[in-house]
């Protein structure tokens, strides 16, 4: 068994937070889109995210391409 990644645990924190925010979403399949979601490669979001992480940002808000299942635009909020 491969060993657990970064990008395994953000996967894993994005899909709880999709399961947060779309319980109530009317339409299924968008909702069935986020449940299987899984980020397939390495993308300029990435980057962005460490980046801002380690500036003390943490992401709020992710726009998320489900049929590509990429991450299209984080919104960061300051932690202070």
């Amino acid at each position: 068994m491969p060993e657990a990644t970064e990008r395994d645990f953000d996967a894993v924190e994005i899909h709880n937070k999709l399961m947060k925010l779309l319980p109530a979403y009317p339409f299924p399949r968008a909702r069935k889109a986020a449940i299987l979601y899984k980020p397939r490669k390495r993308t300029e979001g990435d980057r962005e995210i460490r980046t801002a992480r380690a500036l003390g940002y943490k992401d709020a808000a992710l726009t998320l391409n489900f049929k590509k299942s990429l991450i299209l635009k984080t919104n960061f909020v300051k932690v202070e």
